[in-house]
């Protein structure tokens, strides 16, 4: 193999390198925007509950007020953040820790926050 065959060789390679790199944080920003958007949502479904609550001033009516269809929609939102976080835990080669749920190194020992040995 001459010297422009290997120059063209590791420049292939390199360039699938980056592009497999790329594609990651381009699946990593995604995530982010899905994930920003869910706990606005979920912000905005709070806002809503707090609303009624204070406008009602009656404590009797305020279980009125939360219908079912919220909490449904707030633990629906829920669930859907937590996915985009495992993914993006996945992505980032992290894991959470199963006693405080920090975001830790897939290799790690041991939680660096609260100390918990990992298996």
């Amino acid at each position: 193999m001459d010297f422009i065959e290997k120059v063209s060789s590791n420049f292939s390679k390199l360039k699938k390198t980056v592009v497999k790199g790329t594609n990651k944080v381009v699946e990593a920003s995604k995530l982010t925007i899905s994930l920003s958007e869910k706990k606005s949502a979920l912000k905005e479904i709070y806002e809503e509950i707090g609303k009624k609550v204070y406008h009602s001033g009656n404590e009797e009516i305020i279980e009125q007020l939360i219908i079912s269809s919220e909490i449904s929609e707030i633990s629906r939102i829920k669930d859907e953040i937590e996915y985009i976080e495992s993914q993006l835990a996945e992505i980032k080669n992290k894991q959470k820790c199963p006693n405080c749920g920090s975001n830790i190194g897939n290799n790690d020992a041991y939680c660096k926050i609260c100390g918990y040995k990992l298996d």
